[in-house]
């Protein structure tokens, strides 16, 4: 009966610490801005990708994302934010960069491309990266309805079969780019983290060096 009690004890003890230690690493592991290399600049051609912004804007911004993953769902916000304090300074262009293992994220994503041929695909983004959680065909036709777009249209829109090359375009472009998860963020070229104050700060780098460049003219 002791031994059992002191297995008991232990058990518990045992799970007590592996959550405990869990946790912490955790918290060692979450994902933090990392110092940018702005000497690192790649070629991110934006072609027809769905864009927002003067097209001649200083700053040019390419996210590679997925609507299903949770961190393109914030970095989303935190670009809406930077639009809204750099309003005639940024041109935003958004690639898809679907995974595997998002069920719904190609759906998605046709979805997005079908409200672009309508003009709305930024209020479809922000409303399917709201809604990534659930993102099935019935509720990505129920948020279309949502902004007017005619059901039966839309669906057929979502559907048609060259989605894929276009989508297929992006993944193999972001390969080349060298992304490897979403969001991957680019500014001027630059590969830079997707929270508020590491957009911000790359903005301010890449103005301040066009008023330096300016100033020495």
């Amino acid at each position: 009966m002791q031994n059992l009690t002191f297995l008991v004890i232990y058990s518990f003890l045992a799970t007590v610490l592996v959550v405990v230690f869990g946790i912490q690493n955790h918290k060692l592991k979450a994902p933090k801005d990392q110092k940018v290399d702005y000497t690192d600049v790649q070629q991110v051609e934006f072609g027809n990708a769905p864009s927002i912004g003067p097209e001649q804007a200083p700053i040019q911004i390419a996210v590679f994302s997925d609507f299903e993953c949770p961190y393109c769902a914030g970095a989303s916000k935190n670009l809406s934010r930077l639009l809204e304090k750099y309003p005639d300074q940024i041109r935003l262009a958004f690639k898809n960069y679907t995974l595997d293992f998002h069920p719904n994220a190609k759906l998605a994503a046709r979805a997005a491309l079908a409200a672009h041929v309508e003009g709305r695909f930024w209020e479809m983004e922000e409303k399917l990266m709201a809604n990534g959680k659930q993102l099935s065909e019935e509720k990505i036709l129920e948020l279309a309805t949502e902004l007017g777009l005619e059901r039966e249209n839309f669906k057929q829109t979502m559907m048609a079969p060259h989605w894929e090359e276009v989508l297929m375009a992006d993944l193999e472009q972001a390969m080349a780019l060298g992304v490897k998860g979403t969001p991957t963020i680019f500014v001027n070229g630059v590969k830079v983290p997707g929270s508020y104050e590491g957009l911000t700060e790359a903005v301010d780098h890449f103005l301040a060096d066009q008023v330096a460049k300016l100033s020495g003219e």
